[in-house]
């Protein structure tokens, strides 16, 4: 800021003097009104009781006709700023003018200067002024507009000179009216002293110190997120701090759809500013929404003109209620000018609607500017992104105490803590609401709450308005039919604005509104129904997925309204729907279809919807009869009265002999367990239900198992038939030998001492069990076997068996008896050390071996370490891993006849050592099936990798890599090996999958370290391991070579061949550009390689490339070279039906760091247009990905046209004109 305002000073001094010289003006304008011509000879137009706003419109829609009339010499102007002047303009009335009513008329004092001027002034209305009267006010407009554009270097010289006409105007006016003129001296003199005196800071003053004193608000604020580009949002911690973070930075936009919230924080932060011990802002203004006049009216006749407003004008009139003393003293052209020069020190908190888009408005880029918003600005634009996500528990007591008397704090803050509705409310409207609420006799349930939200809103002067409730629940009940979540303006006609805005968000820009809250529109729906039932009762059952919550609200108020039973048909069939209930006869559902029940929490607020009435729980029983699968699962939370309001329910259920399975399920084992102690005494289960029980087991759960199993042991009444869950408590070597497990038919346990694992496997005289899995996870203490127990494996079930490695292994091995009976082994966490040695060539009959070896240490340890090992595993890792590959292999010993051979965590085993992985396979030439997962292979490795099945002549070999592709009949001869199969064959082959060697390999394989491209484009390269050569090489030899499926990954590429034939490629191709895409056709392209690789891709039926640079003109060059080239030397050539047009069918995905311009339709409209014409393309999908954005297009097997997930018929109706 200046130290210099010497100018400026004189400014505000002569404008100052013109606003206190308002009253012969206004005077004037009230004498001469009732003479004016347009009201003489408009009496049938003017109307008394008009208020002068309307009078005004009407001069201007006067003005607007005789413009148009060709006859009509001079154009009259139009009336400006009436918008900014209708709330005073609208208190006048036209009869309070004509009869000079001085109270009416004294409002129009509140209005600027120059809006008089142009009143008086206006040849239309043409008020009777004598010469030298209209002369004085035109030169005393003329001298306004001046001052209020004139340089901030104003001379002592030309103050003087406008002073004195000033005055000699104003007494003009004086004379005119009979005044005595003696005053005008006075103010001469005044505005000499302002002048030379430091007005502005004074004036500055006086407009903070008015403003500020109405700042006293603190308020608890809710979790705010600062939306980082490129990262996760981020929580703002102390937002008063981060808005001084960035005083000078872009202006701050805060989001949210709740007013109520935003208007919380800006006056926080408000508050905060003023009170608080920070410096940053001289002043701090808080901009209110602008009252837009009347309230009167339907929505659809609501005045939006205000967002016409100038930015700055919108501030003045803020300023009119902000400091109103001030205001009327100055006038609004001084305090403007003064704040402008302030305008670096102030803090603006804005809370009207602006529209975000465009440039950064030019006034906005002085000041701090923080934003309340609806909506997020769009991304173009540098805004710093605020989002309010919501209060928390700990916030909304934080709030409540500190908003709610300290009479009632404790029982406020007490009712909330014990209401089980708590996450409803999160924001300040509703805590609110809550905090009034403490006199009624009942706040137990969501829906009495939502009740009394609803009341409360309704207890205003509006209050006579309740049928217009009921009408705006219909409307959203039949949006709700159609599942729409927003009313059209045309829709919400007829309904007052008044009320529309108690319960609507709306959006004037779009004419559109939607409720605010959830509970507000479930509420007027249920309200609507329950009033209506036999007219919405018919709709609401084709569309249950949206009306559960609403169904819940209806049942409250039948409830209520004690006409439950009336409804019992209504309900009923609703119940049915929601749930999903299938027909009790299974005959009637698909094959392998099972419907399952898990949705208990449902079931529980219907109930408590209905107060628990019989002929309910009659009806949620009738329900619960058509489900064969009951599942408590994992995040089932209830409390003991809802599980007694459950067992109730439950204890109607008729089953008619048809059997239930009921899984529990749930990491809070207390829970499992009362529920398991109501579900064993319901008569209707004993006969008919069986029990999946599954227990988490965790370090901190070890008493509430324990108090589980000592409620199953014993029991006889109820029978599970499955159990996972931990083996290892003294009680528990009986627990398989219980009553209640005497069906069991699967066990899937984890055991922790020898013990347990001996009881684990002694089940043979369960006749029923089928399938046995045990995970042995040994404690360090049990791992010694100083004695040899004797582990019999059962014959009569299938055992599947997984233990943690430790270094006496062996000897668990050698204690198993009836080694033979078992088909499958997993070992996890296994080291490898000097002289490492595990073999399992015992088990004769293994076919299934998988070996997770230990992580890098790089690496998180496998989630089935435990913390208090972790110190061991560390310990014992230290031997080099580069050593564990040749140790390893030669230590591990086989069974033969091993069918399927999983190896994890091979980070270790690379091209170099290599050769013990092909010394595995050569001593296990059997072996189907060979994974191999997180190794460092590259694309020659894994091709070595598949040649040692395949020992052809190398002379063959090499020539099938070195084909000349400039002549067709080789290229032919290549691809025409295996033709596409026959859908009926390929059927038959995913049915059952024919014996054959298997290799899977993913290795972590990356891209070039220096420049992240693929090729490697260093020069000289810094990354030979992987080129496209070799990748058309390794194409080449999967598709050729006698193997029934192959699959390499890495971060580089893909291809897989399915046991169908068919090859899938996925290639990130770095050089792939719009450029490169344009020379394919022609044979030359920026590497030889590249042109190779897209002729090999003529063997793929699945083609993926990522990492490029194509547009979508690149794109459509690509899809037309792949489809000439199948065409030429595709399978079809040999008079395979492959296509309509002779093109064996494939799918595409192109990623692309390109993005579309605005006009996205017209960038992809020849895209689609190609896409759509050649049926070759089954499906096909574009990402283009950048820093900021995703736009994703897809066409689809089926052919619908997909664009960001949403299917777009206009980009499709673009390019097909039929």
């Amino acid at each position: 800021m200046m130290d210099d305002n010497s100018g400026l000073d004189r400014i505000l001094a002569l404008l100052h003097l013109l606003n206190v010289s308002r009253d012969p003006i206004y005077n004037i304008l009230l004498n001469g009104f009732k003479s004016a011509q347009y009201i003489t000879e408009n009496h049938d137009k003017v109307k008394p009781e008009m208020n002068l706003k309307e009078l005004l419109l009407q001069i201007n829609t006067e003005v607007k006709r005789r413009n148009r009339n060709p006859g009509e010499k001079n154009n009259y102007p139009e009336i400006s700023n009436i918008t900014e002047n209708e709330k005073m303009l609208s208190k006048v009335l036209v009869k309070d003018l004509l009869s000079q009513e001085g109270s009416q008329c004294k409002v129009l004092h509140g209005l600027d200067i120059m809006f008089i001027f142009n009143i008086l002034l206006h040849r239309l209305i043409n008020i009777e002024l004598s010469k030298d009267v209209s002369t004085a006010v035109a030169k005393l407009k003329k001298i306004r507009t001046n001052l209020c554009h004139a340089r901030s270097n104003y001379s002592q010289t030309e103050f003087e000179t406008v002073l004195e006409e000033l005055l000699g105007h104003l007494r003009v006016l004086y004379q005119n009216l009979g005044w005595a003129q003696n005053s005008l001296n006075v103010k001469r003199n005044t505005i000499m002293k302002e002048a030379e005196s430091k007005q502005t800071a004074v004036i500055f003053n006086e407009v903070r110190e008015e403003v500020h004193q109405r700042y006293s608000c603190h308020h608890t604020l809710p979790v705010i997120t600062h939306k980082v580009p490129q990262s996760a949002p981020v929580v703002i911690e102390d937002l008063v701090k981060f808005v001084e973070e960035h005083q000078f930075d872009r202006p701050i936009v805060v989001c949210s759809h709740h007013d109520a919230d935003m208007a919380c924080l800006q006056a926080h932060l408000a508050t905060s500013f003023v009170k608080g011990n920070s410096k940053a802002f001289s002043l701090v203004l808080l901009l209110e929404e602008l009252d837009e006049g009347s309230t009167s009216g339907t929505i659809h006749q609501e005045d939006s003109n205000v967002e016409g407003l100038g930015l700055w004008s919108r501030v003045d009139h803020c300023l009119q209620s902000l400091a109103p003393i001030t205001w009327e003293k100055y006038g609004n052209n001084v305090i403007m000018k003064v704040l402008k020069v302030y305008q670096e020190e102030t803090l603006y908190l804005v809370r009207w609607k602006m529209k975000l888009s465009g440039p950064l408005r030019s006034e906005m880029e002085q000041g701090t500017w923080v934003l309340a918003q609806r909506e997020e600005p769009p991304q173009v634009l540098d805004w710093i992104v605020l989002t309010i996500q919501g209060y928390t528990e700990v916030q909304v007591e934080k709030f409540l105490e500190d908003s709610v008397s300290s009479v009632d704090m404790n029982e406020v803050v007490s009712l909330y803590r014990n209401c089980q509705y708590k996450p409803a409310i999160t924001s300040v409207e509703l805590i609110k609401a809550f905090g009034k609420m403490t006199s009624r006799p009942s706040l137990g349930t969501y829906w009495e709450f939502g009740e009394a939200f609803i009341q409360e809103k309704l207890q205003s002067p509006y209050n006579e308005s309740h049928h217009h409730i009921l009408q705006l629940g219909k409307i959203a009940f039949q949006a709700t039919c159609k599942n729409n979540s927003s009313y059209s303006v045309q829709e919400l006609e007829g309904i007052p604005t008044e009320v529309c805005k108690m319960f609507l968000d709306i959006e004037t820009n779009v004419h559109r509104a939607s409720f605010i809250y959830v509970i507000a529109r479930d509420y007027l729906i249920a309200n609507y129904i329950s009033s209506n039932p036999s007219t919405a009762c018919n709709n609401w059952k084709k569309n249950p997925k949206q009306f559960r919550s609403i169904f819940c609200f209806t049942c409250f108020l039948w409830s209520k309204n004690r006409c439950v039973k009336d409804n019992l048909t209504y309900i009923e069939e609703f119940l049915l729907a929601a749930l999903g209930a299938p027909p009790k006869k299974s005959d009637n559902l698909p094959k392998h279809t099972v419907k399952i029940f898990s949705n208990w929490e449902y079931v529980l607020d219907v109930d408590k919807a209905c107060t628990g009435q019989k002929y309910i729980r009659k009806k949620l029983a009738g329900a619960l009869a058509h489900f064969p699968v009951w599942v408590f699962s994992e995040d089932l939370s209830l409390d003991n009265n809802e599980l007694c309001d459950l067992e109730k329910i439950i204890k109607l259920v008729k089953l008619d002999d048809l059997a239930v399975t009921i899984k529990l399920e749930n990491k809070n084992v207390s829970l499992l367990t009362s529920i398991w102690k109501k579900l064993r005494h319901i008569k209707e289960l004993q006969i008919c239900a069986e029990v999946i029980m599954v227990v988490k087991h965790t370090s901190e759960n070890l008493s509430e198992i324990e108090e589980l199993v000592h409620c199953i042991v014993g029991e006889r009444k109820v029978y599970i038939t499955r159990y996972n869950g931990p083996l290892f408590f003294q009680e528990q070597l009986y627990f398989l030998k219980c009553p209640c497990l005497k069906y069991l038919s699967e066990l899937d346990v984890t055991v922790y001492d020898v013990q347990s694992l001996l009881e684990a496997l002694s089940c043979e005289g369960h006749k029923t069990l089928q399938n046995v899995s045990v995970r042995v996870n040994l404690k360090e203490s049990e791992q010694e076997f100083p004695s040899t127990p004797t582990i019999t494996i059962p014959r009569s079930v299938k055992l599947y068996l997984t233990i943690r490695y430790f270094e006496n292994i062996e000897k668990l091995f050698k204690c198993f008896d009836q080694k033979n009976h078992l088909k499958s082994l997993i070992i996890y966490d296994v080291i490898v050390s000097p002289n490492f040695s595990l073999d399992i060539s015992m088990f004769k009959s293994l076919k299934s071996f998988s070996l997770k070896l230990c992580p890098s240490l790089n690496e998180k340890l496998c989630h089935e370490v435990m913390e208090e090992e972790s110190d061991v595993i560390s310990h014992k890792c230290s031997y080099s891993r580069s050593s564990w590959m040749m140790d390893l292999i030669l230590g591990i010993k086989l069974p033969v006849g091993l069918e399927r051979l999983l190896l994890r965590n091979m980070d270790f085993c690379n091209d170099c050592n290599l050769y013990f992985l092909e010394t595995l396979q050569q001593r296990h030439s059997d072996l189907g099936r060979l994974v191999v997962l997180d190794c460092m292979l590259t694309i020659n490795g894994a091709r070595k990798l598949l040649s040692q099945e395949n020992k052809e002549d190398l002379a063959d070999r090499t020539k099938k890599m070195c084909v000349n592709f400039s002549e067709e009949s080789e290229m032919k001869k290549l691809v025409d090996k295996n033709p596409r199969l026959s859908k009926e064959k390929r059927l038959k082959l995913q049915m059952k999958k024919p014996k054959g060697k298997e290799f899977i390999v993913d290795s972590e394989v990356s891209l070039c370290s220096t420049c992240q491209l693929f090729p490697c484009l260093c020069t000289p390269k810094k990354d030979t391991r992987d080129t496209l050569d070799k990748l058309s090489g390794l194409i080449v030899d999967i598709y050729s070579y006698d193997i029934l499926t192959f699959s390499y990954a890495s971060n580089v590429c893909a291809v897989r061949k399915n046991v169908c034939g068919d090859l899938s490629v996925r290639c990130v191709v770095s050089e792939l550009t719009d450029d490169n895409a344009a020379k394919l056709s022609t044979g030359i392209s920026s590497s030889d390689g590249l042109y190779k690789f897209f002729l090999h891709l003529v063997l793929a039926q699945t083609i993926t490339f990522t990492g490029t640079k194509l547009s979508s003109e690149g794109v459509l060059t690509v899809i037309r070279h792949l489809h000439d080239v199948k065409k030429k030397y595709g399978p079809g050539q040999k008079g395979h039906v492959v296509g309509k047009y002779g093109v064996e069918p494939f799918n595409l995905t192109v990623e692309t760091i390109w993005q579309p311009t605005p006009e996205l339709n017209e960038c992809l409209r020849g895209l689609v247009d190609v896409l759509f014409s050649l049926p070759c393309i089954s499906v096909f999908v574009l990402r283009c990905v950048d820093q900021n954005k995703c736009v994703t297009l897809k066409k689809t097997f089926k052919g619908v046209l997909l664009l960001n997930g949403k299917e777009n018929r206009e980009l499709r109706g673009l390019t097909e004109k039929s």
